[in-house]
Parts: structure tokens; sequence; C-alpha cells
């Protein structure tokens, strides 16, 4: 797989995760986080496990049952927050805060010892200021709860992509990828029965939380979870991460687009169009490593 290929992966990934922020807005806080990841990962679970049946039946590797049970309990951790999260803020508001998952992934890769590029910092420090400008004014003014809890997902989901990134690209993303939903889906429901014994007879349903239900399980634990780990087998973490800044910019467009029946609109304003272009001169910043760019022109 080429560059373009999995930026494109990435990219489609980046759309869905923001989407997923409005889809949240429509579970009523009355319902449990865990029924909501039972319901959407069962969803994702039952698609791919008929997509990739032949693959598991093939077998399933004791490290790749490892690998998807470590992120599991991570995925179930950061989700249960961000449901909980959306209680307190907008849809484009959130998608805001979780950005700042980018500003913390450079940060563990260096503790980690891991490669990050001078460009790739730099074009991160201007993501940054694009998030943080996009961003003030509607954070500036809502409950302090929602931005603290949505903080500690971002630092979170940071290891969590990271590690991501490294099973991936040890292991058979298709058997990855139906393991994380089964184990999400199975675990959430025993947390959700111990919580709440009706489970299922216990939940209000209405068309909109049904709808978002099913978008999230097909979309996003279906669909942008396979397509994550195959571009994350390819790509490196700091390139993720930089790909994944577009979250925001979708977000913003999606919050103010998306029609009434599925959340309420959040309109464009000034300061949230210049973040979104400081952010896309960030990820040029980074993915075009300017600064080995200038050394191997003085070197010529």
């Amino acid at each position: 797989m080429n560059k373009i290929q999995y930026y494109i992966l990435l990219l489609s990934v980046s759309a869905l995760w923001a989407s997923e922020m409005i889809l949240m807005k429509n579970i009523p806080s009355t319902v449990s986080p865990f029924a909501v990841l039972t319901m959407t990962y069962g969803i994702g679970a039952l698609l791919l496990g008929t997509a990739f049946f032949k693959r598991l039946r093939k077998g399933i590797h004791k490290r790749e049952l490892i690998d998807a049970a470590f992120l599991s309990v991570m995925s179930i951790g950061y989700n249960t927050l961000i449901i909980l999260a959306m209680r307190f803020m907008d849809s484009a508001s959130g998608s805001v805060i979780i950005s700042f998952t980018l500003a913390v992934i450079p940060l563990m890769l260096l503790v980690m010892g891991r490669k990050v590029t001078k460009s790739n910092l730099a074009g991160m420090a201007v993501i940054l200021m694009g998030i943080l400008l996009a961003g003030f004014s509607s954070i500036s003014s809502m409950d302090i709860k929602g931005p603290a809890i949505m903080l500690l997902v971002c630092v979170i989901r940071a290891f969590y992509l990271i590690k991501m990134n490294d099973f991936a690209k040890e292991s058979d993303v298709a058997v990855l990828s139906v393991l994380i939903d089964v184990m999400v889906a199975v675990i959430s429901f025993v947390i959700w029965f111990v919580l709440q014994p009706r489970t299922f007879f216990a939940v209000e349903y209405s068309k909109e939380m049904l709808s978002s239900v099913f978008m999230d399980g097909y979309l996003i634990c279906g669909y942008a979870a396979f397509m994550n780990l195959i571009a994350q087998k390819y790509a490196s973490p700091a390139t993720c991460s930089v790909i994944y800044s577009f979250q925001i910019i979708f977000g913003v467009i999606l919050a103010a687009v998306i029609p009434g029946i599925l959340g309420d609109s959040v309109p464009i304003t000034l300061p949230k169009a210049g973040g979104c272009l400081l952010i896309v001169g960030g990820t040029l910043c980074s993915e075009l490593d300017l600064f080995s760019l200038g050394r191997k022109e003085k070197d010529a």
C-alpha cells in the first residue's frame, strides 16, 4: 500500500470519527454507556465476523487474543468517557477537544524513545494552535466537566493508537478487528448486566437513538475500525496522528450542515475556519518534512 492509499483510508476514518460525536449526542443520558458499547460493537462484530469468517476459521493465535484484549479494555475505557463527556458539550466542541490527542501522541512517542522528526513536532505545534483557535470560544463557555473528561480521553486514546499501530504491524488486521469488536461487546454486556440486569429491556428506544446506534455500529465499529487497522499496518504513529487532525475539520463541517434529525447544527465561525486552515498548514508542514527539505537544498 502506498502513501496516497493509506492517507485516503485515514482521512475516511477521521471523517467517520467526527460523525461519531454527532451520533453520540442522540443517545439519551438515561442509557448506560455500556449499553451503547454493547450494541454498537455488537453490530460491528457481526458485520466484520461475517465478512472475515474464513480467516477466523483458519485459527486465532494467542498473540492476537492478548493484543485484542489489551486494546479492548482501553477502548471500553475511553469510549465510556466519550459518551459521558458528550452529555456536557456539543458535537463540534467534542471534536475539538478530542483532537488534543494529537498533541499527546508525539510526547508519548518521545517518552517511549520512538522516532519523531522536527517537522512532525513543528507541524503538531501548528495543528495545536489551530485546535485552540477553532475551539476556544465554545470551550470557554461550557460546563468544565465535559472538557475535563475529554482530556482524560485524549491521554488514554493516544496510548491506544500507538499500541494499535504496533499490533497492526504484527497481526492479521481482519482477525484483530473482529476480536476487538467481540471483546468490547462481551465485556461491556457483562458490566451492563451487573449494573442493570434488565439490560435491553431497560432501554427506552426511539428512532433517533436506534438510527444513531446502527450507524455508529456499521460505520465506526465496522468500517472505520477495520480500515484504520489496515492503514496503521503501513503508516507510522506520527503520520497517523497528523492525518487524524482532519477530524476536527470534518467535525466542524458536519456539525454545521448535519440535518436536524441527527443532531443540533453548530454554525461555522471565523475562528473555527481559521483554526481549520492552521490544521491543514500544520499537516503539510509535518508530512512534507520541511526541515529535511531545507537541509537537502543546503547540502546540494
